[in-house]
């Protein structure tokens, strides 16, 4: 039946009316109406006392913050990781200070007023030094990290790969490095795929002109098991951890078991079966991956969603 659906939406609600960070939203209605979290999305709250009145009002009513980290005065125009390669390519960089600097205003809020908030898609070195410092002293503070953070470094856009302009940026290896090793260690507590779908023609341009973003929703598992998982990098217990059980705890979700009484929402993986990413089997509409003709193993073989079986042999059944 249609009606079953294929997943369960939880929603973000806005921090501040219109995006626009000037006005809080009223975040109590918001979260009794639905919302399990709170975000201006890819905006970076700018006003500091917003976002320590955002901070209190989201304590309240025991609520998480997700924010976009980017000092846009520093990173506006930017197409990439200021570095080597965007001198290299002549292109306006994006520092990572634009990120440093606003996850560092952030944690110092954070500390002066409570509250508690994830930080979206860390990119930096520095920013995992300073969540893991953050944590150290008891802050209520988590974070996440894309697969593309993951994998790729800025000297992988040397063949302008449009696939590859994502923000933040795809920064340089020794930043990869680190990013690795915080999710080793827990200082980085999610995998979240930053999904941004895109029509053709806005990624088949100049590098300059096509928009930021790529999609993950069907490679994520399988790009982390093959390229971490199975290089020995991260355990497929942590793996689970970081997709499916923080992400739940974090959002106050109920706790994901497979047992009886539980709701049957279920992923079924093939570690053993390997497939060739071509992105003309998507279900998505979009084909903005920079995965496409990858070897990688750990099939999606089977989803259940509350018991119901809505995709078996790796296709959708509704």
């Amino acid at each position: 039946s249609k009606d079953i659906g294929l997943v369960n939406i939880y929603p973000i609600a806005a921090i501040t009316k219109g995006l626009m960070g000037k006005e809080l939203t009223e975040m109590a209605e918001l979260k009794r109406a639905g919302a399990c979290g709170f975000s201006d999305d890819g905006k970076y709250v700018e006003d500091a006392l917003v976002m320590r009145m955002a901070l209190e009002y989201s304590k309240m009513i025991n609520t998480t913050l997700i924010l976009h980290e980017e000092e846009k005065t520093l990173s506006r125009g930017g197409q990439l990781h200021e570095g080597k390669t965007s001198t290299i390519l002549g292109m306006k960089g994006i520092p990572s200070a634009s990120e440093n600097i606003a996850i560092n205003r952030d944690i110092s809020l954070l500390e002066s007023f409570g509250g508690k908030i994830h930080i979206a898609h860390l990119s930096t070195k520095e920013a995992v030094e300073m969540v893991g410092k953050a944590k150290s002293k008891g802050l209520n503070i988590t974070c996440e990290v894309t697969p593309h953070h993951l994998l790729f470094s800025d000297e992988d856009l040397m063949t302008y790969d449009t696939n590859l302009k994502v923000k933040p940026p795809i920064r340089t290896a020794e930043d990869r490095k680190a990013l690795r090793a915080g999710l080793k260690e827990g200082i980085i507590d999610v995998i979240a795929t930053d999904h941004a779908p895109h029509a053709t023609h806005e990624k088949e341009s100049e590098f300059n002109l096509a928009s930021f973003g790529i999609i993950g929703l069907e490679t994520a598992f399988s790009v982390i098991y093959t390229r971490l998982v199975k290089k020995g990098l991260l355990t497929i217990n942590q793996l689970i951890e970081k997709m499916s059980i923080n992400p739940s705890r974090i959002l106050g979700l109920a706790e994901r078991t497979i047992k009886e009484g539980s709701k049957a929402d279920i992923v079924v993986a093939d570690l053993g079966k390997e497939k060739i990413i071509d992105v003309n089997d998507f279900e998505s509409k979009s084909k903005n991956c920079p995965y496409d003709g990858w070897s990688l193993w750990g099939s999606i073989e089977y989803v259940f969603k509350e018991g119901n079986c809505v995709m078996e042999d790796g296709k959708l059944k509704i």
